[in-house]
């Protein structure tokens, strides 16, 4: 479990079926990523194994829960697209009843210090649809750099270097504060 202040980052059991399922089949939270994803129990036992038992995939999940009553309010997790370079891939998903409450950026700063710190990770990327350009925004906000625009839609990443200089910007502005 990766602690933060308002929520924590927790590896799904076997029994999460019903916290995976309330994000990927929640047409507000999904509409501008594909819309729902339909997830029977059999399909979420199959997913996990290949995720944590067989860990046929590089990359780390997390659900994102309240720290007090451990409600779901999304996930957050990497996949790495080239492990070789420590490339990988974000994904980050607050269900949208929680969204405007500051979880997306205190989840997406615990995950990319667990990727960058922890997992020794280079560059995180992420690819936003065209439609989505508010989260493209969010993300440059938060230091990611466009690098292209194309078909496949808006392409961002943050490298290991400029994570740490915008965490040490902003741990020494708290200090004054």
């Amino acid at each position: 479990m990766i602690t933060g202040k308002k929520l924590n980052l927790v590896m799904p059991t076997r029994e999460d079926h019903e916290n995976v399922q309330c994000i990927w089949e929640d047409p507000d939270t999904m509409r501008d990523i594909g819309g729902p994803v339909p997830v029977s129990h059999e399909q979420y036992l199959a997913w996990w194994a290949d995720l944590f038992e067989d860990r046929q995939y590089e990359n780390e999940y997390y659900l994102i829960l309240d720290t007090e009553n451990s409600e779901c309010f999304g996930e957050a997790s990497f996949e790495y697209s080239d492990i070789t370079v420590k490339r990988a891939r974000l994904n980050l998903k607050i269900r949208a009843k929680h969204r405007g409450k500051g979880l997306g950026t205190e989840a997406l700063e615990l995950l990319l210090e667990q990727y960058f710190e922890v997992f020794g990770g280079l560059v995180m990327e992420d690819c936003i649809a065209p439609v989505n350009q508010r989260t493209a925004e969010w993300l440059k906000v938060r230091g990611f750099r466009e690098t292209r625009r194309d078909s496949d839609g808006i392409h961002l990443e943050l490298a290991l270097e400029d994570y740490r200089r915008r965490r040490d910007a902003t741990a020494a502005g708290a200090a004054r504060a």
